[in-house]
């Protein structure tokens, strides 16, 4: 919800402690991907894209960041 509202730094607190409860979540990898690249930390974001992809490398939205990062 907050990455819905932009408040991006709550996002990404939100979406650090649930990556502590279960690290191999992709869907969490790609959200704090998500909320770095909309925060402007594009270095985090491709740290995030890459964890991602290394635990599901056809995860369609994390492919679609990664490709939007690299165009911009």
């Amino acid at each position: 919800i907050s990455i819905l509202t932009k408040e991006f730094d709550k996002a990404i607190q939100y979406l650090n402690e649930s990556l502590k409860q279960n690290p191999i979540d992709d869907e969490v990898l790609y959200n704090l991907a998500l909320a770095y690249a909309e925060n402007k930390n594009y270095k985090l974001a491709e740290d995030f894209i890459k964890k991602c992809l290394a635990i599901n490398p056809i995860n369609a939205d994390c492919l679609k960041l990664k490709n939007s990062l690299i165009t911009n």
